[in-house]
């Protein structure tokens, strides 16, 4: 995942937060072939669960769901919403296929790494 900078990594507040949504959305942007073909993946159904789980484990992916799980919790809990921090500073559309393809179809806060609805 692009990390944040040594500078926002030391303000916890709002400008730390809106610097890890930088961060999240340049991630997404630059890997979204990754986060297009795990769509797919799980357009296929629930043959396709063991190849979704395997390439959700690959590390790359676990951190960019981790970072982006910690990024709303953190937010959360200053009072401010994810959300509309993520708006300010990506396109919701990025913020969606990132969504969809980490968790699913309907994800709020990050649960789980592969849709149970089958």
């Amino acid at each position: 995942m692009v990390r944040p900078t040594a500078r926002s990594a030391c303000q916890p507040g709002e400008e730390g937060l809106r610097a890890t949504a930088m961060a999240i959305g340049a991630w997404a942007q630059e890997h979204d072939d990754l986060l297009g073909g795990l769509q797919a993946l799980r357009l296929l159904g629930p043959g396709a669960a063991p190849a979704l789980e395997a390439v959700l484990a690959v590390r790359e992916l676990r951190r960019a769901r981790l970072s982006f799980e910690i990024f709303e919790v953190l937010a959360e809990g200053t009072g401010l919403d994810p959300r509309a921090l993520l708006d300010e500073v990506v396109s919701e559309p990025v913020v969606q296929r990132f969504r969809s393809a980490i968790y699913g179809q309907d994800h709020h806060l990050a649960s789980v790494p592969a849709d149970d609805a089958g």
